[in-house]
């Protein structure tokens, strides 16, 4: 089972992955997200579904939009779409005639990209692409994961989410904490890539040692607070915002504390979360 989600927020975009990929009855680790740099672009494309054929279009989309010069957002969702149609027109759509069958060769992709002081985040659907305001998720885990953010990251009142991205990583980290716990299938390492669109958005950060008692409370009002959407999809919607001030809280003590020491400047990032809750952070190429 595979979980993809990409958010947008209004200050950079998120887009994370679990990377346990199923084969018959044997599962392995593998890299579902695919980061790339251009001169003046930044592509990352989160893969579920048939990874072969995903990677296969991952590669194609990145070849197509180095032969663009200095492109917008637009050409690049018009060069996902071309390679999309490329891919499904070539290889799978013959691969159904043959078997008889419509659903061989599927994959997802989450694509958030970076052009000309412009970010989008965009979804795919066979060859379908479409841009996404807040959150999406993809892959089998993806009903769960969307029931949960329905109840927890929803806002009616703003088109993109309001946190800043330095701080939703980290909801983010925890959510596809719990969301392994409430759907075994999603397992081995998370992978997560964010980028900020200005030097002058909140840094990324790692919390310090000695704030793991605040990082223990984040986990458990997130743990309540996602059973309280599962076990009660009924429950007014205040008795889940007091949760989710309280989480906010946290998460802005923390962050204050990890700008002090331990942020990095860097405009995009990789965050690796272990099985057993370790996170790394790693700068990736501006």
């Amino acid at each position: 089972m595979t979980v993809l989600a990409g958010i947008r927020c209004n200050d950079g975009f998120i887009v994370a992955a679990d990377t346990a990929v199923t084969f018959g009855d044997t599962v392995f680790r593998d890299r579902k997200v695919d980061y790339y740099k251009g001169g003046d672009f930044t592509v990352v494309v989160a893969c579920a579904g048939d990874l072969a054929y995903a990677k296969m279009a991952s590669q194609a989309i990145q070849e197509a939009i180095a032969h663009l010069n200095k492109p917008t957002t637009a050409d690049i969702k018009l060069s996902v779409s071309n390679v999309l149609t490329h891919v499904y027109e070539k290889y799978i759509f013959p691969l159904w005639s043959a078997r008889g069958s419509d659903y061989d060769g599927v994959f997802e992709l989450i694509v958030a990209i970076q052009a000309q002081n412009e970010f989008e985040v965009l979804a795919t659907s066979r060859t379908a692409v479409y841009s996404i305001e807040r959150y999406h998720f993809a892959g089998s885990g993806a009903p769960i994961a969307q029931h949960l953010a329905e109840r927890y990251l929803r806002s009616r009142s703003e088109q993109h989410m309001t946190i800043p991205t330095a701080i939703a990583v980290h909801v983010v980290q925890q959510f596809f904490d719990i969301v392994k716990i409430s759907a075994p299938g999603v397992g081995r390492d998370t992978e997560i890539i964010a980028w900020r669109n200005s030097p002058d958005a909140d840094r990324f950060f790692t919390p310090p040692p000695q704030m793991q008692d605040w990082l223990w409370a984040l986990e458990e009002n997130l743990k309540y607070a996602i059973w309280e959407a599962l076990d009660r999809p009924g429950a007014p919607d205040g008795m889940l915002q007091g949760l989710i001030e309280k989480i906010g809280s946290l998460l802005r003590a923390v962050h204050k504390h990890g700008q002090e020491d331990r942020n990095i400047g860097a405009r995009a990032v990789r965050f690796t979360g272990r099985d057993k809750g370790e996170w790394r952070m790693q700068s990736l190429a501006d």
